[in-house]
């Protein structure tokens, strides 16, 4: 799984620096969706 934590992060969750991070997002071929209002963001697969 791959997240972004807004908030106090979950000790169960490993934390990764930002060039793993964008390893495993394009790895993923995901995308990252986001409201610009700051309502909703999450990952979705790239079709």
């Amino acid at each position: 799984m791959l997240r972004i934590d807004f908030g106090k992060p979950e000790e169960h969750l490993e934390r990764l620096g930002w060039e793993r991070f964008f390893e495993i997002f394009e790895d993923s071929g995901i995308k990252f969706l986001y409201d610009p209002e700051g309502h909703m963001t999450k990952f979705v697969r790239d079709e």
